[in-house]
């Protein structure tokens, strides 16, 4: 832990926590000055905007202006983010960079061609934690490998619909490059698609790297499991009967499956 910075007596009654000393030992570094503090129902308005999405309501409003105690800040702040709104706010920003959509293909013919059924769960527990201030760490883990560490637990099995969400019926190859790519994408900061075909040009990742990394999902296969003995079926576009309601996951199907890389990215062309 790094020592405070010495700061001039006015910037130091400037800073109401550590935080705030690097902040302004650098202003004064460049010589900017302080913007004045807000208003108490600008901050709130602030505030609540960004946790929520949503304007404070007038007797919020009014309640906080009449607060004259030193926790009323912390007060507002607490009371925001444990409200269910503020998953659904924040939930969306992560959903944008997770790619969360609903399934698309044929409707008429209730034929999907990319992503799930009810994935919408997905979207649910993206939220769900988010409110129960989950670790972005054991989101990842349950993402990438809620049908291991979590197999019987229906609240969780919701989390792989990450990579159900980029599954396609007509393709295989294109399902596990668009999971690599985006595995890559979300949670690496960078683009693997290079090294499907070649060594990378820029990033060290060579093409065998690329193929070792595809092979975490190779075993792969997606289905739908019932909530419930009651959950009905209905016909898709191949006269199937499949689940109304259900738990779209992505499970393990055949564990001895071996990734080949291909030449030149070329999955007709796999060296064995």
């Amino acid at each position: 832990r790094p020592d405070l910075p010495k700061l001039a007596q006015a910037d130091a009654n400037w800073c109401k926590n550590e935080i705030d000393f690097f902040v302004a030992a650098k202003r004064a570094e460049h010589q900017l000055p302080h913007a004045a503090a807000a208003t108490k129902s600008v901050w709130l308005r602030r505030v609540t905007l960004d946790l929520i999405g949503l304007p404070p309501t007038r007797a919020e409003q009014q309640q906080f202006l009449s607060d004259t105690s030193s926790t009323a800040y912390e007060t507002v702040v607490d009371d925001l983010l444990n409200r269910p709104a503020y998953g659904e706010r924040w939930g969306r920003h992560w959903m944008d960079v997770w790619r969360y959509s609903d399934w698309y293909g044929s409707r008429g013919g209730n034929e999907i061609r990319y992503s799930q059924r009810h994935i919408w769960r997905w979207r649910d527990w993206i939220v769900n934690s988010l409110n129960a201030d989950k670790g972005y760490d054991q989101m990842i883990r349950e993402m990438l490998a809620a049908d291991e560490i979590a197999g019987d637990d229906i609240a969780i099995l919701p989390a792989t619909g990450y990579l159900g969400r980029s599954w396609y019926k007509f393709d295989r190859d294109a399902w596990l490059f668009e999971a690599v790519e985006r595995t890559g994408e979300a949670f690496l900061g960078m683009t693997l698609r290079c090294s499907r075909c070649h060594d990378h040009k820029f990033d060290p990742v060579t093409q065998e790297e690329y193929y070792r990394f595809r092979a975490f999902f190779e075993p792969h296969d997606v289905r739908t499991d019932p909530i419930s003995a009651l959950t009905g079926t209905q016909k898709d576009a191949s006269l199937e009967d499949v689940l109304t309601d259900g738990i779209a996951l992505v499970y393990d199907k055949t564990p001895e499956a071996k990734t080949y890389r291909f030449e030149r990215g070329d999955s007709r062309y796999p060296d064995e």
